[in-house]
């Protein structure tokens, strides 16, 4: 097996990333900057590959932290029942006033998930959210035959 070959580039980042970079490589346990990179580099190109595959199907969580006296979690356990069979578990943790993180597990069409997501995102309350999913099938295996 031959070692692929890489190609070197140069780039510029502000002092501060750049020792935030550094002091992440040394954490991390790597012995060059371009490791670092590479690893952080493949995920971005990965996520973004992922999220332009609209018609393919994905299974991941969306964490939700919102401030309960503006959002309840039956309003949003309402909310997401008008996505229908996309989320598939849930779960809600309280976390010091007036914190609570809600977790949902999803499967199903990538463009739906960023649907819900989108609609997330624009209610009251909702402090943090992130999205992370990972491709399962193409669409085209899911649909069957026409």
């Amino acid at each position: 097996m031959t070692k692929e070959r890489s190609a070197k580039t140069s780039f510029s980042l502000p002092p501060a990333l750049l020792t935030d970079l550094d002091d992440l490589t040394t954490k991390m346990g790597y012995r060059e900057r371009s490791k670092t990179l590479q690893v952080a580099i493949r995920a971005f190109v990965d996520q973004s590959r992922i999220a332009g595959s609209l018609n393919a199907y994905a299974t991941g969580t969306i964490l939700v932290l919102f401030d309960h006296t503006k959002r309840s979690v039956e309003m949003i356990t309402q909310f997401i029942h008008q996505f229908g069979t996309l989320v598939i578990s849930t779960l809600h943790v309280h976390l010091p006033e007036p914190n609570y993180l809600y977790v949902m597990v999803v499967s199903g069409k990538i463009a739906d998930i960023v649907e819900l997501e989108r609609h997330l995102r624009k209610l009251d309350g909702i402090i943090q959210l992130k999205v992370s999913y990972v491709m399962t099938e193409p669409y085209e295996r899911r649909a069957g035959p026409s």
